[in-house]
């Protein structure tokens, strides 16, 4: 009986240690075929929709100068501030503004409407006060996404974001590429590096750091590159984030059910030759 409750504690602690490597994969692959279906939404949508809803965007950049909060996990408020009601009007093909991927560390999220905590439980937020992700000189978006969630990797693999690397924006049927130049850490409310600049096309990331504790946050900076082939076929392939610790959780319960199968091997076989005997 004693052997029984201990399978059965090892079968628990199993699924205990398992839970989280479920929760975060299926979490990941969900995050994806969101974003991969804003791709398919939009590809069905009319040319003159989806013109239409770029041009409303630029006009909306050109007349709304880039003026980013103090910190990026704040959100305005639709029910009190008119502006981030129309705001929430734009880039609305549906409930996605558009879809980001870094091929490097296999990010391919969908991104939303502000950085309030809804929209960064299901993707990356766009920082509202930024420029719209629709390109064009004169512009800076901005985008940010979580650390450290027990549920999804979102951009905790920001850090291993190297300059040059590639980032593929997907937004009302068109696809930008911005590269990699610089990344920086800094204090919360040290927004000056998210300013636009005079004939720059830019783009930034941001999460918190460091990992665990948050108190700063990482910058990646980019800018406007020319599309090559390789970039908008990465658009068609999947990347789904594996973390280490994954791999460790998996080596640890391999090695649990090594045991567990040796275990009851050995009951059996202890059974076996105890009715040898018996006969």
């Amino acid at each position: 009986m004693r052997r029984v409750i201990s399978l059965l504690v090892v079968l628990i602690g199993i699924g205990i240690v398992l839970y989280p490597v479920a929760t975060s994969t299926w979490s990941n692959i969900q995050q994806q075929e969101e974003a991969r279906s804003y791709s398919a939404d939009a590809d069905a949508r009319t040319d003159e929709l989806l013109a239409e809803n770029l041009a409303a965007a630029r006009a909306w950049n050109a007349t709304h100068p880039v003026r980013p909060l103090s910190d990026p996990w704040e959100a305005g408020n639709p029910d009190t501030d008119p502006e981030y009601r129309e705001y929430l009007g734009q880039l609305a093909l549906n409930d996605i503004m558009g879809r980001i991927v870094i091929p490097s560390i296999n990010v391919d999220l969908p991104i939303r409407h502000g950085s309030g905590e809804d929209s960064l439980a299901h993707g990356v937020g766009h920082l509202y006060g930024t420029s719209l992700p629709v390109g064009g000189e004169g512009t800076h978006a901005s985008l940010t996404g979580h650390t450290g969630m027990t549920s999804a990797t979102m951009f905790d693999n920001l850090t291993d974001v190297q300059v040059g690397a590639r980032i593929i924006l997907d937004v009302s049927g068109e696809q930008m590429v911005y590269e990699v130049h610089a990344t920086e850490v800094v204090l919360p409310d040290q927004t000056e590096s998210l300013a636009a600049q005079p004939g720059e096309d830019l783009l930034t990331l941001i999460t918190c750091t460091p990992y665990g504790s948050n108190t700063h946050r990482l910058l990646v900076h980019a800018h406007r590159v020319e599309a090559q082939s390789g970039d908008l076929t990465t658009l068609e392939e999947r990347h789904v984030p594996w973390q280490w610790w994954m791999t460790a959780v998996c080596v640890v319960v391999a090695i649990l059910l090594l045991w567990l199968i040796w275990e009851v091997a050995r009951s059996v076989r202890g059974r076996g030759a105890h009715r040898h005997r018996a006969g």
